[in-house]
């Protein structure tokens, strides 16, 4: 570009021009953040989040403290110790999750023989402290709070 063309592109505001044309497209697009809290993301359907241990119909535990989830956890993060009711059942007497080791893989829910485990879409799993990240069995009963909402 010769002393010409610059002087061309100077006297016409060219620059200010092609900034105020690139401004106005992006004004005019959808905007891509949400108003959180108010607005939640929707996630996909096959989204990993929160870990749910779910029970039968009359309220029974479906874990039976197999293991095979805490054995396909590439991150060692499920710790279950076994139980045994007074009629021989098995139950999970102690079944935790550590959320700082979970890659949320998925791996324990396509082992579990009893669909026992679930992944929820529950993605709000912040806490100020570290040793409320240990999930313990109450906390992974307890209903999913987007299910909550959703029936509310």
């Amino acid at each position: 570009m010769g002393a010409l063309g610059r002087f061309l592109r100077s006297v016409t505001l060219w620059d200010i021009w092609k900034g105020l044309a690139l401004t106005m497209r992006h004004a005019l697009r959808k905007p891509v953040t949400l108003r959180y809290p108010e607005q939640r993301r929707e996630v996909a359907e096959r989204f990993r989040g929160r870990h749910r241990l779910r029970r039968w119909d009359d309220g029974s535990e479906r874990c039976v403290a197999c293991g095979m989830c805490a054995a396909v956890c590439p991150a060692a993060a499920i710790y279950i110790e076994p139980g045994e009711t007074q009629y021989g059942e098995r139950f999970a007497k102690v079944y935790e999750v550590n959320a700082m080791r979970c890659v949320y893989c998925g791996f324990c829910v396509e082992a579990c023989p009893y669909d026992a485990i679930v992944m929820t879409g529950d993605y709000e799993m912040a806490e100020y402290n570290k040793a409320d990240l240990l999930w313990d069995k109450d906390r992974l009963t307890e209903p999913d709070p987007a299910a909550r909402a959703q029936e509310s």
